[in-house]
């Protein structure tokens, strides 16, 4: 019989420890999606209402995500970046 905190079989495996996310760099990734949204956004003459009805997100949304204060969500960009013409890499890492 087993006992709490005993286990079976092999031992658990040690895993190495997550590496904590630069906040700093974090908020440098949003901003620069958000200067590219922003720029391929104005290229299109479009306003931020246009582009949030053509992706199906609200135009406050937009408005955050070009000002760099919320991180987009991989299928949003895969969105914008159709609605854009634009590739999805691109939109997330530049180059």
């Amino acid at each position: 019989m087993v006992t709490k905190g005993e286990t079976r079989g092999r031992p658990p495996k040690e895993r190495p420890k997550a590496l904590a996310a630069d906040p700093s760099a974090e908020l440098a990734h949003r901003r620069e999606i958000g200067l590219r949204l922003a720029e391929m956004r104005t290229r299109l003459g479009w306003s931020p209402a246009d582009l949030a009805t053509r992706v199906g997100i609200t135009a406050e949304t937009v408005r955050a995500l070009e000002h760099g204060e919320t991180t987009p969500r991989t299928w949003t960009i895969k969105l914008l970046a159709n609605a854009l013409s634009c590739s999805a890499g691109w939109l997330a890492f530049g180059g």
